[in-house]
């Protein structure tokens, strides 16, 4: 009986240092590096930037000509409008008092715009201008 109480009270003290001393904790995770999150307004610009159109080799507009229109063209899309619609009625065509936007190069804006400001709606834009034979 002596002997069972004396082995019992070593596995109780074993098994309590080895708890203090962290035996059973599992390992330490390696703490995940945030991604660096992009600005869509960044994502929008810089992808206006590589863009090299015929229509703006005169005068391109300047970013701040243009970074109104993504959030207007992701609104009007929210609200049923089509892309002939916002380019039409909704006066939301790419151009301005001393720069202007081919269709086809307007079309890619656009979808540049939409893809960094609404990408849920790049699909819908995307076979819409492919049904009307514009993309």
């Amino acid at each position: 009986m002596l002997y069972r109480t004396a082995l019992a009270a070593l596995v109780l003290v074993t098994a309590a240092s080895l708890t203090a001393c962290g035996g059973n904790d599992p390992k330490p995770t390696a703490k995940a590096k945030p991604t660096p999150t992009v600005a869509k307004e960044d994502k929008f610009l810089d992808a206006v930037h590589l863009a090299s159109w015929q229509s703006w080799q005169e005068t391109q507009p300047a970013d701040g000509d243009l970074i109104e229109f993504p959030q207007m063209w992701c609104d009007g899309l929210a609200e049923g409008h089509s892309v002939a619609f916002l380019f039409s009625e909704g006066g939301l065509y790419p151009s301005g008092g001393d720069w202007g936007t081919r269709k086809p190069e307007a079309n890619e804006l656009l979808l540049m715009g939409v893809k960094a400001y609404c990408p849920d709606k790049v699909d819908k834009v995307t076979e819409e201008l492919r049904d009307s034979g514009e993309y």
